[in-house]
């Protein structure tokens, strides 16, 4: 094992599911995060989310969470302070930890927090280190170090990507890549709340179609009512009535 003052000892590993890969327009569907403080857990989080909105079939062979299992969660705006004070100034680390932190950066902006972050990358350190015939993939490389874990679901993600940055710390003690951390970047703008006129034309376009508005994204931006209107009428035609 590295030295202790070489080594990074404390973090917040954290692992996220999505409705989808864009931070922009997707949502979470549960957050998972563990607090290591000198190599040790002393706390965790998991919650499962509600996303105002149906999680696709495709999203449920994924991940195994379904839309009744979400049906009675939180919203993420109910937790979002838990989430940030949980982590609170400590790094994040993570299989690929961009893309969580993407979405909770679109979080922070939107419900006023900020949200600047140092990562540790178990994708970036493994594709350094480990033989070139491991795939990178988070489920390879636990099976590779014997690790147990049942994969895309966000705290057992959350657990193996740590137990993996510490069984690469004691095989490659002397790698530098183990103790770098790279400073997270994402741009993210406050949504914009759809228009009363958006919305008007989305609740006529769903009657005369005969659409379920109740399968609609609750609290529409500007831009996801935009891009709802442009899906329907691809899909079913325009709205031929009077506006």
């Amino acid at each position: 094992m590295k030295e202790a003052n070489k080594m990074i000892q404390s973090y917040v590993a954290l692992d996220l599911e999505t409705t989808g890969l864009k931070a922009k327009t997707e949502k979470i569907i549960e957050i998972g995060a563990i607090k290591v403080i000198d190599n040790k857990i002393v706390d965790s989080i998991n919650y499962l989310v509600n996303p105002k909105r149906p999680i696709l079939e495709r999203t449920t062979e994924i991940t195994g969470i379904t839309n009744d299992m979400v049906a009675d969660a939180p919203y993420i705006e109910d937790i979002v302070t838990e989430i940030f004070e949980f982590i609170g100034d400590l790094p994040l680390l993570g299989h690929k930890i961009s893309f969580d932190y993407s979405f909770l950066k679109v979080l922070a902006v939107n419900n006023g927090f900020e949200f600047e972050k140092m990562g540790i990358d178990t994708l970036c350190i493994a594709r350094a280190l480990l033989p070139k015939d491991i795939s990178r993939k988070l489920s390879s490389i636990c099976a590779y170090y014997d690790i147990e874990t049942k994969s895309h679901r966000a705290l057992n993600d959350a657990i193996a990507a740590h137990e993996i940055y510490q069984k690469m710390c004691s095989e490659y003690e002397d790698a530098d890549c183990l103790d770098e951390m790279k400073k997270l970047v994402y741009v993210a703008k406050k949504a914009t709340p759809a228009t009363k006129r958006q919305i008007e034309y989305l609740k006529k376009l769903a009657d005369y179609h005969k659409i379920d508005i109740d399968s609609f994204p609750k609290d529409l931006s500007r831009s996801e009512a935009s891009r709802l209107q442009d899906s329907i009428i691809a899909q079913y035609g325009k709205y031929e009535g009077s506006l």
